[in-house]
């Protein structure tokens, strides 16, 4: 395995002309590779007291004789966030009056249920906190909220899909477990139609946007509807969805995290099982066997991938 090392240095320098300048440099080791992609900068342990660098610096990237502004974004915690491009780069904050406030490409809206996505006003993600009840005719044990569809490539192309007529439980990309176990009884959030479980929306912890991302943290509950005197909640589960601005017109990125908990004394076992766990993708009709190719980050195939762990 190859293990990528990340080395930062971080100068402080005053040039003949007095400006006030940081540099650093971003530089690989050896045969290990950084693929671009975002890079945070912890600005509490920088060590410039004083210093407000979203209203007061200007991140240049520097390219042999030519430097040019990229955006950055503070989050919450005071990491400064922007996206590296592949290789060995150098890079440097400026210290400048009157800087322009950064416009903000990636911005999100709330609007019939749906917490919407975009970049520069194109809709890439939406996250459904509204309820989705399935087609008329359809049992109502289908109904849905607390997933994100539809997944939208950068030219306007929908890759995720809901409620296909063979599988009403599924619904782009979503995050129930299929075989648990709660106080001895067999539990399955995945497969509605049992009438077992569920996994629904509750509320939004925070929602932000800026110059390179957008995101949202939500509470969801993933709820037994087995137990002996009324459902309980089994499973809370904090989401974040993070829409990253690569800067380029054909592709974006995103990050999902979850993290679960149970409110339950006697806990949740989750036993192995070869699928639902945690996590369900359903993409487009579009795709299938003879049109499309499944590679993992450990080289596996359609074939052998199947039960493997990938990263």
């Amino acid at each position: 395995m190859k293990h990528i090392i990340l080395f930062c240095f971080l100068i402080n320098f005053v040039s003949c002309s007095e400006k006030e300048i940081y540099s650093f440099e971003i530089v690989r080791e050896n045969d290990g590779f950084l693929r671009s992609g975002p890079i945070a900068l912890d600005v509490n342990k920088l060590n410039f007291p004083d210093l407000d660098f979203e209203k007061e610096f200007v991140l240049f990237k520097k390219e042999q004789d030519k430097s040019t502004p990229i955006p950055f974004q503070i989050d919450d915690n005071e990491k400064l966030w922007f996206v590296h491009v592949t290789g060995n780069t150098s890079y440097y904050f400026e210290k400048k009056e009157n800087v322009i406030p950064k416009n903000k490409k990636m911005s999100f809206v709330k609007k019939n249920g749906n917490l919407i996505i975009s970049r520069e006003d194109k809709p890439l993600l939406a996250y459904r906190y509204g309820m989705t009840y399935p087609p008329e005719g359809i049992d109502s044990v289908f109904k849905k909220s607390g997933y994100m569809h539809p997944i939208m490539t950068p030219n306007g192309d929908t890759l995720s899909r809901i409620q296909p007529p063979d599988h009403y439980h599924h619904y782009g990309i979503w995050g129930p477990w299929t075989h648990t176990q709660i106080n001895g009884k067999r539990v399955d959030f995945w497969n509605l139609r049992d009438r077992k479980g569920t996994v629904l929306f509750k509320e939004f912890v925070s929602t932000t946007s800026g110059t390179v991302y957008s995101s949202f943290e939500a509470l969801q509950e993933h709820i037994d509807l087995i137990t002996e005197k009324e459902p309980q909640v089994a499973l809370n589960e904090n989401l974040k969805v993070t829409l990253w601005d690569l800067d380029r017109p054909d592709r974006h990125m995103i990050d999902y995290s979850s993290n679960f908990s149970t409110p339950l004394e006697s806990g949740v076992l989750f036993e192995a099982y070869r699928y639902g766990g945690g996590i369900g993708m359903r993409f487009t009709e579009r795709w299938h066997k003879d049109n499309c190719k499944v590679l993992t980050s450990e080289g596996k195939d359609r074939l052998t991938a199947d039960g493997t762990n990938a990263r």
